[in-house]
């Protein structure tokens, strides 16, 4: 979820409900939804690649790829309310690692801030977004928050895992 969430930009509900259909054969591309029903194709990073290998493998098609690579099953309730679940798992999390607050929405608006630093197109942000308007890409771009840190993202690849992993 962090992965989807920081390097592919998607929204949590988003990357939640990615199935091994949506990613192409070379795990270079993921296809998805915007909340407005349009479709986009996000780039993969590397580092992404292996973990959507294992998704790709372990699940089913038709079912969630994170529910796939949870260490235990996935319980009814968190299919039925994954944002309100996800959003737990987090702060949990976060807390356990002495991390600030930050929610699923920060690594989404972090990834635009770092595509806008990188490549200076505001439509390339915006097509990466999903957005209808160039006014919502913008609101992301001048959000008063920081970026979330690359360390913050190692300390919870190395957290030790308790069944409460993203």
């Amino acid at each position: 979820m962090l992965l989807l969430t920081r390097d592919a930009a998607l929204r949590a509900r988003t990357a939640y409900d990615l199935r091994p259909e949506d990613v192409t054969a070379d795990l270079r591309e993921i296809r998805a939804m915007t909340k407005w029903d349009g479709s986009i194709a996000v780039p993969t990073t590397p580092r992404m690649r292996p973990l959507l290998t294992a998704a790709v493998s372990r699940a089913a098609p038709g079912t969630s790829m994170v529910d796939a690579l949870a260490s235990r099953p996935v319980r009814s309730h968190v299919r039925e309310h994954p944002d309100t679940t996800m959003r737990h798992r987090l702060k949990t999390l976060q807390k356990r690692l002495g991390l600030s607050h930050w929610t699923w929405h920060d690594l989404r608006r972090t990834a635009a801030q770092q595509l806008y630093k990188g490549s200076g197109d505001l439509r390339k942000v915006q097509s990466l977004l999903g957005h209808k308007s160039i006014v919502a890409t913008l609101h992301y771009l001048n959000a008063q928050r920081a970026s979330i840190a690359e360390d913050d993202l190692s300390l919870f690849a190395s957290a030790p895992t308790t069944g409460e992993e993203l």
